[in-house]
């Protein structure tokens, strides 16, 4: 639910926002996201809240894939993350590592936002985490 975009007010060029766009297309790490923060904070000044929220994407998008989730949905104040490992996993194990604050399905982690705060956005980067960490601990 955050407008997520590169203004025309900021960076004034059609064609260079373009680039930028095509640049962010293509971001594969965390690193290279905080890469591309940093260089467009030197280039252009302070970061519009709508590059931050732009940015913030990419990296959840990096994560829920780092995590095997299949899609990642805000619905009601209630964000799921949906992962088909799920239902071969030790699911109660997972809820007691992830705490009483999410929900543990067959098929999804959930949790309660409130989408007036952005609360939610760094538990929802760390719960993207540790989600990565037990699927890659299950592999091993």
């Amino acid at each position: 639910p955050l407008p997520a975009y590169l203004p025309a007010a900021w960076i004034h060029e059609m064609e260079l926002r373009l680039q930028i766009y095509r640049r962010i297309a293509g971001l594969g790490s965390l690193q290279e996201v905080t890469q591309l923060r940093e260089e467009l904070r030197d280039r252009f000044g302070n970061l519009p809240a709508a590059v931050v929220n732009l940015l913030y994407q990419i990296e959840v998008k990096l994560q829920g894939q780092a995590a095997g989730a299949t899609a990642i949905v805000l619905r009601s104040n209630e964000l799921a993350i949906r992962l088909p490992w799920l239902p071969t996993f030790n699911r109660e194990q997972l809820q007691e590592t992830l705490g009483r604050s999410v929900r543990v399905t067959r098929t999804a982690v959930e949790m309660d936002v409130d989408e007036s705060g952005t609360d939610w956005q760094p538990l929802l980067q760390q719960l993207l985490d540790m989600l990565a960490r037990a699927r890659a601990a299950r592999s091993n």
